[in-house]
């Protein structure tokens, strides 16, 4: 048995028993307006994962805020707004919030192509049509941890799937 130690600190100091708030993310797909319930599929689907994630070792008291309208739309002016997050932790008694962004595409195109298919027969090339289909998510989430004595920002990270 070989045993690890990472190098450094962690950037967010999480303790045992602390209580982390799970906010809603903003959600800046094109597939992800009113009209399509996809995107807030979506987030609720990421909401869960995380609270799952959290409360996986016991080690903290996680809680979902669902159906809180965020205080904007715009990125930046939502990262910067310290009293909404500050606000939002004392009404549910947290110590951090976690929220972010959340952009993904759902790949569902299909389309015939044209492909070579060489005779051993006749030694002729031949074309044919074949239907190609591809599917797939591309999922981009900014995750933000925010303190909830100051509502500041103290950590960002940014993760990428396809």
């Amino acid at each position: 048995m070989v045993g690890l130690q990472l190098p450094g600190k962690p950037k967010v100091p999480f303790a045992k028993g602390d209580a982390i708030l799970i906010a809603p993310f903003l959600a800046v797909s094109d597939q992800a307006d009113e009209a399509n319930p996809q995107g807030k599929r979506a987030e609720e689907e990421l909401q869960n994962y995380l609270l799952k994630l959290l409360t996986k070792s016991e080690e903290y008291q996680v809680e979902v805020s669902r159906g809180v309208p965020l205080a904007s739309s715009n990125i930046d002016t939502l990262k910067g707004a310290g009293t909404f997050w500050k606000t939002l932790a004392s009404q549910y008694g947290a110590k951090y919030v976690g929220s972010g962004v959340l952009d993904f595409r759902i790949s569902d195109q299909s389309g015939y192509e044209t492909e070579e298919v060489y005779s051993r027969r006749t030694g002729r090339t031949y074309y044919r049509q074949v239907l190609k289909e591809r599917t797939g998510v591309s999922l981009e989430l900014l995750l933000w941890v925010f303190s909830a004595e100051t509502g500041e920002l103290m950590d960002e990270e940014n993760f990428k799937h396809f």
